[in-house]
Parts: C-alpha cells; sequence; structure tokens
C-alpha cells in the first residue's frame, strides 16, 4: 500500500509546492494594459526568463518581483516578446509590429513556451512515478472570439 501511494505523493507535493508549471502558466485570458490578476504575474515570470523580453532588471516587475499589474513595462516587453516571435505571433496576424496586446498569437506562444517548461518538469516527475502525466496546457488554448487584428494578438 505505501509503494501505491508514494507516487501520488510526490506529485502532489512537486505541483503544491510550485515545481509543476500548469495551472499557473495557461494563458487562457487575453492581458492589456490595467489588467490586475495572477496570469500577469505568469507572463511577466516567462518574460523575465529572456534578457531580451524582460520587464525591467530590479524593482517591481523585475525576475523575483513579479506583479499581478500590466503596467507600461510589461507592456512595452510583450511588444519585444511579440517581435522577437513575430512569424508566430504578428505574421498570423497580419501585421508586422507588435503593439503589447496579449491576444490569441501571443497566448499561444506563451503556452508553447509554458509547455516546454512543464514537460521538462514533469519528465523529471515521471521518471520517479509511474503515473502518465497530463496533457499539455497548449492543448487549452481557445480560439479567437474577434476577426479584429489588434483582439488576436
Amino acid at each position: 500500500m505505501r509503494f501505491i501511494l508514494l507516487p501520488f505523493a510526490v506529485i502532489i507535493f512537486a505541483f503544491s509546492y510550485g515545481i509543476g508549471a500548469t495551472a499557473e502558466s495557461v494563458f487562457t485570458e487575453n492581458l492589456a494594459l490595467g489588467s490586475v490578476n495572477a496570469q500577469v504575474k505568469s507572463l511577466q515570470r516567462i518574460l523575465n526568463q529572456d534578457q531580451d523580453t524582460r520587464v525591467v532588471n530590479s524593482g517591481p516587475g523585475s525576475p523575483g518581483n513579479e506583479t499581478n499589474f500590466f503596467g507600461l513595462r510589461t507592456k512595452s516587453a510583450v511588444v519585444r516578446f511579440q517581435e522577437k516571435y513575430a512569424g508566430e505571433i504578428l505574421a498570423p496576424a497580419g501585421i508586422n509590429r507588435g503593439n503589447g496586446y496579449v491576444g490569441f498569437f501571443t497566448r499561444a506562444k506563451l503556452n508553447a513556451l509554458s509547455s516546454l517548461t512543464q514537460n521538462t518538469v514533469e519528465a523529471r516527475i515521471s521518471t520517479a512515478s509511474p503515473i502518465n502525466s497530463p496533457s499539455s496546457p497548449a492543448d487549452m488554448i481557445e480560439s479567437p472570439v474577434s476577426q479584429d487584428k489588434n483582439s488576436i494578438l
């Protein structure tokens, strides 16, 4: 009985203490200047992983000091992110400059990057456990509600 419960305990412990990236890193909402929620904090964490898209080097919004507030610095970082991945974010929308709005294509790229992080963590967990890992958060991307080019970024 102990051996059956051990894998479950490992997984619960891992996800309870932030080792897993599932719920926090799946972007399901469009985000824009003025947004305040936990997805903004996750957005800042992903942006801060890359020097090219870092929100700010120190203070609020910096690595380890991410916030729930989508301000001008976050918007600027999103523009850099959109332009860095222009082929996957901007080109499908038919535009060539980022606007800082986190819509469908930007969320899809963020979820893909989150999925890479999650798959790395799940691979480590699955080697310690015979339980299959959950499906990729990239499978949970919502389709765009509007065909307006700004709403699908």
